[in-house]
C-alpha cells in the first residue's frame, strides 16, 4: 500500500510539473522592458532595499533571454504580483535553473527564500507551500541533477 501511494502521489507531482506554463516572457521587447520597470517599482513600494532588488531583476532578464524557461508557480497560481507573474516564483524557478535544483542544500535555501519571499511581498505566512517545496525536493532534486542541464548566465 506504502508503495501505491508513493507512485500516486509521484505521478501526480510529474503530471503538473510537466503542465506548468507561463507565457509572461513571450511578449515583445517594449512590454518587458515596461514590464520590468514596473517589477522594480512594486518591489521598492513593497519596501525592499535595492539589494534586495537585485535578485528578482537578475532573474527577470534571465527570462527575457531564455523565455521557454519560466514555468511559475507550478501548483498554485493565484498570486500574480503583477499580471501574469508571480515574482516569487520567477526567482525560485530562476534560482532552481542556476543550480538550486541539483543540491538539497541550495533546494532548502531557495525553499526558504521563496517563503521569506511570500512575506516581504505581502502574501502573508506560507508555510504550506514551504512544506510543500521542501517534500517535492525529495524526489525533484535527484531528478534534476541526472536529467536537466545547469544554466550559466552572465549579465
Amino acid at each position: 500500500m506504502w508503495s501505491f501511494s508513493l507512485y500516486i502521489t509521484l505521478l501526480v507531482i510529474y503530471y503538473f510539473y510537466k503542465r506548468s506554463k507561463n507565457t509572461f516572457f513571450s511578449q515583445d521587447r517594449e512590454t518587458l522592458a515596461e514590464k520590468r520597470h514596473e517589477v522594480i517599482m512594486l518591489l521598492t513600494y513593497k519596501g525592499l532595499s535595492v539589494e534586495e532588488i537585485e535578485p528578482f531583476t537578475d532573474a527577470y532578464d534571465f527570462f527575457c533571454k531564455f523565455t521557454s524557461k519560466f514555468d511559475g508557480a507550478t501548483i498554485v497560481k493565484d498570486l500574480h504580483d503583477i499580471r501574469g507573474l508571480d515574482l516569487k516564483a520567477m526567482l525560485h524557478d530562476y534560482e532552481c535553473l542556476i543550480g538550486a535544483n541539483r543540491s538539497f542544500k541550495l533546494w532548502f535555501k531557495s525553499a526558504y527564500n521563496y517563503y521569506l519571499n511570500h512575506f516581504k511581498l505581502g502574501n502573508g505566512n506560507q508555510l504550506f507551500r514551504f512544506i510543500g517545496l521542501l517534500i517535492l525536493g525529495i524526489f525533484f532534486v535527484p531528478y534534476c541533477y541526472f536529467f536537466t542541464p545547469k544554466y550559466f548566465y552572465k549579465k
